[in-house]
């Protein structure tokens, strides 16, 4: 191989590395922006930015379920259009046995929890 292409080849590594970098960091901000904020001790989840996006721009809420499926521990989440919606689910959850059951309406950033005794308190 030949120093110039050579050069050429770890040129081109050196612009791929700056370019992930660069969009990495781009969603990172993209994330805090539309989480409120940078989120403390981590990082927000990219899972639900396009979710977020169009909450933001119809300026409407979206709201998302989370929970933990007892038998397995592994914890799962959809999202909802309303908050009747998304806290029947939540109930319902509670019923079947998942725990850990969380109501987020996001842009808004209000959170229902559901404790086990199926209480209700806002936080």
């Amino acid at each position: 191989m030949s120093d110039k292409s050579e050069f050429n080849l770890a040129q081109e590594l050196e612009e791929e590395q700056a370019l992930r970098e660069r969009l990495g960091q781009i969603l990172h901000d993209t994330s805090n922006a539309l989480h409120g904020g940078p989120k403390e001790n981590g990082l927000w989840s990219f899972h639900d930015l396009p979710e977020l996006a169009m909450a933001l721009r119809g300026r409407k809420s979206i709201w998302r379920v989370t929970w933990m499926l007892a038998t397995t521990g592994i914890c799962q989440s959809t999202v909802y259009d309303k908050e009747d919606n998304a806290v029947g689910w939540a109930e319902g959850l509670l019923k079947g046995g998942a725990r850990d059951v969380v109501v987020t309406e996001l842009i808004v950033g209000r959170t229902i929890h559901f404790n086990s005794d199926k209480n209700l308190f806002q936080k």
